[in-house]
């Protein structure tokens, strides 16, 4: 029998292209890496050939001198993923060292949008106006995945915790919620599960929800996204966006054994 996670259950369907989130199994998405348009396509292939369900497009790791619109119309030709926008800054895990204000982050999110060559667009909610943002995704069809990522060790605030962060993200009216947080101890990945558990037993956040824990001590967190509510989650095919990415053959092989219930 299947297991069936609390988050598929009670929440909201959410498509990105002609995947829904929000309903079992667990999806799997794989990020295209690349600072050209060519290595753009040979990844993106790469990942529709894996049998991950959502390619993302990251797009701090872009620095060709060719248009990314161009670029991107090119990478989809070539495959039938849906396909995610991001851009993080060196301290929200991306490559681009320059500061951004996060004013033009925005008008970058927003140009993604006008582009309609998204499925879905990533908001960084530290970034601020996310609701601003998610209301222009919505305007234009797309979906919106509102996300908080900590790349600090242990970083847990004492106040908020990661339950009162979702709370409020949730506020935000956004299609998708993301956190994603860097583990320093075992005790930190329990505490992180227990408070994401409890944001859909007893908050009842409509949104599908995305959680992991990074680096080695985190990857369970990856391939038990089940078990504590996470619809979906990261693998890796040809470059890795973040530390403790499995790559998606073997991580769809532990979603399947998790998502049985054996019996003894």
């Amino acid at each position: 029998m299947a297991f069936r996670s609390p988050s598929f259950d009670a929440v909201q369907e959410v498509s990105i292209g002609n995947v829904v989130l929000g309903r079992a199994p667990v999806k799997i998405i794989s990020s295209v890496c690349a600072a050209t348009a060519e290595e753009m396509i040979e990844q993106a292939k790469a990942i529709e050939a894996s049998g991950a369900d959502i390619i993302e497009w990251r797009a701090d790791y872009f620095a060709d001198g060719t248009s990314w619109q161009e670029a991107v119309a090119a990478m989809k030709a070539v495959v039938t993923k849906p396909v995610i926008y991001t851009f993080r800054s060196q301290s929200e895990g991306g490559v681009r060292t320059e500061p951004m204000s996060s004013t033009t982050w925005r008008k970058k999110v927003l140009a993604a949008i006008d582009s309609k060559l998204f499925d879905a667009v990533d908001i960084e909610f530290d970034r601020g106006r996310a609701e601003f943002l998610v209301e222009a995704a919505r305007k234009a069809g797309i979906a919106s995945v509102v996300s908080w990522h900590s790349f600090v060790p242990g970083e847990y605030d004492e106040e908020l915790g990661y339950f009162g962060k979702l709370e409020q993200m949730s506020y935000t009216g956004a299609d998708v919620l993301k956190i994603v947080a860097m583990p320093d101890k075992g005790i930190d990945i329990a505490r992180f599960i227990e408070e994401v558990s409890v944001i859909r037993a007893e908050f009842n956040a409509p949104q599908p929800l995305i959680a992991m824990c990074m680096g080695k001590t985190g990857a369970v967190t990856r391939v038990g996204a089940a078990a504590f509510g996470s619809c979906a989650t990261f693998a890796s095919v040809v470059k890795s966006s973040a530390p403790g990415q499995l790559d998606v053959e073997t991580t769809r092989k532990l979603l399947d054994l998790f998502a049985e219930d054996n019996a003894e």
